[in-house]
């Protein structure tokens, strides 16, 4: 049984973790490019009307919701809970 010693073992496992580094570093840059490349638009769980930019709460048509539901649209639903939802819903007032 030959043991390896010396630097080559070492070369050898140091070019293994840069190539698994390399790799990872790949992954993660493909992942990121893949998130930059839509935007999450919060949709009211219960009514789904969806928060604008400026932090109000509109309705759309169920045409827009449609396209939202689609893979290849730029712009991903995410889960919210409007505050007219949260209040009637959870709070019990009307």
């Amino acid at each position: 049984m030959k043991l390896e010693t010396g630097n080559e073992g070492r070369v050898r496992t140091e070019t293994g973790s840069r190539q698994r580094w390399e790799a990872w570093r790949r992954v993660r840059s493909e992942a990121r490019a893949r998130c930059e490349a839509f935007t999450l638009v919060p949709l009211c769980s219960f009514c789904l009307r969806a928060r604008t930019a400026a932090g109000e709460w509109v309705e759309l048509p169920a045409s827009v919701l449609h396209l939202l539901a689609r893979p290849t649209a730029p712009v991903r639903p995410t889960h919210g809970l409007c505050p007219t939802c949260r209040d009637t819903r959870f709070l019990g007032e009307t």
